[in-house]
């Protein structure tokens, strides 16, 4: 994965560099990596506000537990230094709806492009939770919320189902507990 020559801070551009064309947006840091964007494309800086990864991809996320998820025709994790962890494997979604999320305690909720329901990969992309539910969120407390048949219950790390779907909206788990909505008849 390349990385970029240039040795000027980002504080040293202006907003629009050579022309109105390279308009260069920042976001906040994550895990010493912020997202920038330039010429169409995203890239990451470092702490000091240099171009730690050239903007090569036309979508981008932030970083979580060492990873990010990026596109180009299809999603692939990178770590900090822009080398594949998870080769370029899930396919976007036309509709625009996600398709992959961002790792927590290890695992990361991916689109199955061909069924459209969401499973979990581990680090190394390996399917660790078949996809089966409509919508899939984070793990946090251990647990993780999913959608089934228009109601949201949680998982744990292996895919159970240790609460059952019976939430009209569910929160992640802070502290041992979790907000839910439940329907008042």
């Amino acid at each position: 994965m390349p990385t970029s020559d240039v040795s000027l801070p980002l504080f040293s551009f202006s907003i629009n560099v050579g022309g109105p064309e390279d308009n260069l947006a920042t976001f906040q840091f994550s895990e010493g990596r912020a997202l920038f964007w330039r010429d169409g494309c995203w890239g990451y800086l470092n702490r000091e506000g240099f171009e730690a990864l050239w903007p090569l991809w036309p979508h981008a996320g932030r970083f979580h537990e060492g990873l990010a998820w990026v596109l180009d025709t299809l999603w692939a994790c990178i770590d900090t230094s822009g080398t594949w962890v998870i080769r370029p494997s899930f396919r976007d979604d036309p509709s625009h709806q996600p398709t992959v999320c961002a790792f927590s305690e290890g695992r990361a909720a991916v689109r199955d492009y061909a069924s459209g329901e969401f499973g979990y990969v581990d680090r190394s992309g390996t399917m660790v939770i078949a996809p089966r539910f409509a919508v899939a969120l984070g793990f946090s407390g251990g647990l993780a919320a999913v959608e089934v048949d228009d109601k949201w219950g949680y998982i744990d790390t292996t895919g159970n189902m240790v609460i059952p779907a019976q939430f009209l909206a569910v929160g992640p788990f802070k502290e041992g507990l979790a907000a839910v909505n439940v329907e008042v008849e």
